[in-house]
C-alpha cells in the first residue's frame, strides 16, 4: 500500500490520486486523473472488498497448510486414541438427561464421540478406526430418533466388547414406545457375544424381547457385568400389558447371563425377592448387591460361597423371615474384601463377629434399627481389629443412637487411620469438640488425617464451634504448614440456620479454597 494517504484536501473537495496506490488493476485507469470524493469512496469500497475477500482465501489456504503441519495432527495413533479414552471417561460434565436425543457413552458424562472426528480429518480417521470409542452405549428413554445413531455405534464398534445400557425412567409408556426398546434389544441380542456390560432398566412389555437370548446360537461368553431391573407392571400403561400367559420368568434371561465364564459383578435387584437363583455363579463373582431382605444366616451363607468377592451392598440385613439352603454358622474369611454396604434392621453384633476381612478399606453402615435398645458400635470395631484391617472411609447414617455411643464408636481404634467420614446422626456440641480437640503437639487425637469430612445432624450445635473445628483440621497453605492439618473437603447439613459466626467464618473458608458447602 502506498505510504502517503489516498485521500487529501485540494480547494475543499476530496481528491483521490491514482498515483499514490498500488491496488491490483488500479493503473490501469488514467494516471493523474482526479474524481470527486463519493466516486473515490465508491472504488475504494470495491477495491477494499476485493483485497478483503482476496486475503480471507489466502488465510484459509495458509490456515488449512498451517493446520497440517500442527502437531495436533502429527501426534502418533496410540496417543491419539489414550485422548480419546479419557475424553469419554471424562465426568467432569454430567449428562443433560433433558437433552438426551441421542445415545452417549455413560449416563454419568456428556462425552460424544462424534464430536472427535470434527476436528480435522486424521482425527477422524482415527475416531472411525478406533472400535472401542464407540463401543460404550446408554440410551436414555428410548425413541426413534435414537435409533440410526445406535445401529451405526454398533457397526463402528465391530468385535469390540461392548458396553450396553438401557434405562426406561418414564412409568407412562405407549405401545409404539415400547416396540421401539423391543427393536433396541433386537440391536443388541443380534451381537450377545461381544457383550461386556449389560445395564437394562425395563418395562415389564419389553421382558419377552429379553427373553430370546436363551435362544441365541451365540452365548454371552464375555459377559462380565449384568444388571436388571424390571418396571413393576402397576405403574405401566395397561396398553401395554403382556397378553396372554401372563408375565414371563426373569429366571430365564439370568440363567443365559450366569452361564458367562467371566460374569464378576451382578445386580438382581428385585427379581429373587423370594429366593436365590440356584444356577448363579457364586464361586466367581466380585462383586454383588443384593437388593432383597435377607437374614443373617443367609446372607453369612452367600459371603461363604463368595471367597473372591471384593465389593458387596447388602440393601436390608433382617430377622429371618423364612428359611434357605444357603447357610453358614462357621467364621468367614474374606481376603479380597474392599468395600462393604450394609443396610441393617436388626443388631449387627452377631454377623461382625462371624467375620474376618483382612482387606476392607470402605464401609457404610446404615441402621433402620427402631428398637429402643441403640445399636452397639463396639462390634464394629471388633471386626476392624479382629480383621486388622486399615479402614479409609467410613459412612454412619443412624438418626436413632445415643451421643455417648457415637462418640465411642468415632473414638475407637479401628477409626483412626480414616481419610473420609460421613455421619448422619443426631451430632452435639460434645461431638463437634471431640472432633476439634488436638493434643500437646497439634495433632488431633480423634481421626488426625481426615482429608473429607462429611456431617448431616437435625441438631443445632453453638454458634461458633462448627467453624473452630473445621479451622482446627483446614489450612490455607497445606504445602507450607507443619501442623497436621489434612482436610480438603467438608459438607455440612445441620436444621436450621448456622450461627453469624460459624455462617461468617465458614463461608469465608470456602471462599479461600476449602472445598465442599454448607
Amino acid at each position: 500500500m502506498a505510504s502517503t494517504s489516498l485521500l487529501t484536501q485540494v480547494d475543499d473537495k476530496k481528491i483521490f490520486d491514482v498515483n499514490q496506490c498500488d491496488f491490483p488493476g488500479i493503473k490501469d485507469c488514467p494516471r493523474s486523473c482526479t474524481v470527486r470524493s463519493e466516486e473515490a469512496i465508491f472504488n475504494i469500497s470495491i477495491l477494499r472488498a476485493s483485497l478483503i475477500l482476496e486475503q480471507h482465501l489466502d488465510s484459509k489456504i495458509d490456515l488449512r497448510n498451517l493446520n497440517a503441519r500442527r502437531a495436533v495432527t502429527t501426534l502418533p495413533v496410540e496417543l491419539l486414541c489414550d485422548i480419546f479414552t479419557k475424553y469419554i471417561e471424562d465426568e467432569t460434565e454430567h449428562r443433560d438427561y433433558n437433552a438426551a436425543k441421542k445415545p452417549l457413552v455413560s449416563m454419568k458424562t456428556r462425552a460424544d464421540p462424534t464430536i472427535l472426528g470434527q476436528v480435522c480429518s486424521v482425527w477422524r480417521e482415527t475416531a472411525l478406526s478406533f472400535p472401542m470409542l464407540w463401543s460404550t452405549i446408554y440410551v436414555l428413554d428410548p425413541k426413534p430418533s435414537q435409533m440410526f445413531l445406535t445401529r451405526l455405534w454398533l457397526e463402528r464398534a465391530g468385535t469390540c466388547p461392548l458396553n450396553l445400557s438401557i434405562e426406561e425412567s418414564r412409568s407412562y409408556r405407549y405401545r409404539e414406545d415400547a416396540n421401539v426398546i423391543n427393536e433396541l434389544l433386537s440391536l443388541f441380542i443380534a451381537r450377545i457375544q461381544h457383550w461386556r456390560a449389560v445395564d437394562f432398566w425395563l418395562p415389564a412389555v419389553c421382558l419377552s424381547s429379553l427373553m430370546t437370548i436363551a435362544s441365541q446360537p451365540y452365548k454371552c461368553e464375555k459377559l462380565e457385568s449384568a444388571s436388571l431391573f424390571v418396571l413393576a407392571p402397576r405403574i405401566m400403561n395397561a396398553d401395554v400389558e403382556p397378553k396372554g400367559a401372563g408375565r414371563p420368568s426373569i429366571d430365564v434371561v439370568w440363567r443365559a447371563l450366569h452361564s458367562s465364564p467371566l460374569l464378576r459383578r451382578v445386580d438382581w435387584y428385585q427379581a429373587y425377592h423370594t429366593d436365590l437363583p440356584s444356577h448363579a455363579p457364586w464361586g466367581q463373582l466380585t462383586h454383588v448387591d443384593l437388593d432383597f431382605e435377607f437374614d443373617i444366616k443367609t446372607l453369612l451363607g452367600i459371603l461363604a460361597l463368595c471367597l473372591r468377592v471384593q465389593d458387596v451392598h447388602v440393601n436390608k440385613l433382617s430377622i429371618a423371615t423364612k428359611q434357605t439352603s444357603i447357610q453358614h454358622c462357621e467364621t468367614i474369611v474374606l481376603s479380597s474384601l474392599h468395600t462393604l454396604s450394609l443396610t441393617t434392621t436388626i443388631e449387627i453384633p452377631q454377623f461382625f463377629q462371624q467375620l474376618t476381612l483382612p482387606s476392607l478399606r470402605t464401609f457404610d453402615l446404615y441402621n433402620q434399627f427402631h428398637e429402643k435398645t441403640p445399636q452397639d458400635y463396639v462390634s464394629v470395631d471388633g471386626l476392624i481389629g479382629l480383621s486388622n484391617c486399615s479402614l479409609e472411609r467410613f459412612i454412619l447414617n443412624d438418626c436413632y443412637t445415643s451421643e455417648y455411643l457415637l462418640l465411642s464408636c468415632l473414638a475407637s481404634g479401628g477409626l483412626q487411620n480414616l481419610t473420609t467420614l460421613s455421619i448422619t446422626a443426631q451430632v452435639s456440641d460434645q461431638i463437634i469438640r471431640a472432633l476439634a480437640y488436638q493434643m500437646p503437639n497439634g495433632q488431633h487425637e480423634i481421626m488426625p488425617f481426615l482429608k473429607e469430612l462429611s456431617v448431616m445432624s437435625t441438631c443445632r450445635t453453638t454458634d461458633g464451634l462448627l467453624s473452630q473445628m473445621v479451622q482446627s483440621r483446614w489450612s490455607t497453605t497445606p504445602w507450607n504448614d507443619s501442623s497436621c492439618r489434612t482436610l480438603k473437603t467438608v459438607w455440612l447439613r445441620f436444621d436450621g440456620k448456622y450461627g453469624l459466626q460459624d455462617d461468617f467464618l465458614l463461608s469465608r473458608m470456602f471462599k479461600a479454597g476449602l472445598k465442599g458447602g454448607k
